[in-house]
């Protein structure tokens, strides 16, 4: 149904089912494998979207992979009710209510280079003290919710959940975007570390 080589990502597969596994995962879900479900969900969206023009996949797509993502981490021995667990749906690989979706556009928003240095390695010490990538995320994520005008986005981000989960959903393409520039292995390190700071608080 999926039309992706999941080989790529191997090792990000059988890293998160033995994260998720089946006895395990409800008593660690959001500590250990929450955090690996979204790594690898960022890390798919990102291989899928190599050799194409989008950073997202539509809907069709998004609920077949999903569907084969979850049903080959059962396989691998992981728990099944994964998406109960953390939280997670078709939609996340979608892009959502994020108004940029392709590379062309975020390319020219986003200062691409910045976002490379600050998140191509994440210590985990330093970011949850003084976070390098996490800000350079949410920076770049403003610039997509607002079509590149910042100083709009940031009036418009205390306007309202939906401007929240528009600023999320662009997080979510942000991602996307650095799963498709770093080495799967160093995506996966990276982004772990990123949600570690986030439940160490």
């Amino acid at each position: 149904k999926c039309l992706v080589n999941f080989s790529a990502i191997s090792n990000i597969l059988d890293r998160t089912a033995s994260d998720c596994s089946a006895p395990l995962a409800a008593l660690v879900g959001n500590v250990i494998c929450c955090p690996q479900v979204r790594s690898l969900l960022h890390i798919f969206q990102g291989n899928y979207s190599i050799g194409t023009s989008l950073l997202v996949l539509e809907d069709p797509a998004a609920n077949d992979c999903f569907s084969d993502i979850i049903s080959i981490l059962s396989g691998r021995g992981a728990n099944s009710t994964i998406p109960a667990i953390c939280s997670v749906k078709p939609s996340n690989l979608t892009g959502g209510s994020c108004p940029v979706k392709d590379v062309a556009t975020f390319e020219k928003l986003v200062n691409t280079s910045k976002l490379l240095d600050a998140c191509s390695t994440v210590d985990p010490l330093k970011e949850c003290c003084r976070p390098v990538c996490q800000p350079a995320i949410i920076d770049a994520a403003v610039h997509l919710s607002s079509g590149g005008s910042s100083s709009l986005a940031s009036a418009n981000v205390l306007g309202g959940l939906s401007q929240i989960d528009i600023l999320n959903d662009c997080k979510g393409v942000v991602y996307a975007w650095l799963s498709r520039n770093l080495l799967a292995d160093a995506a996966n390190t990276a982004f772990r570390n990123l949600y570690g700071c986030k439940v160490n608080k």
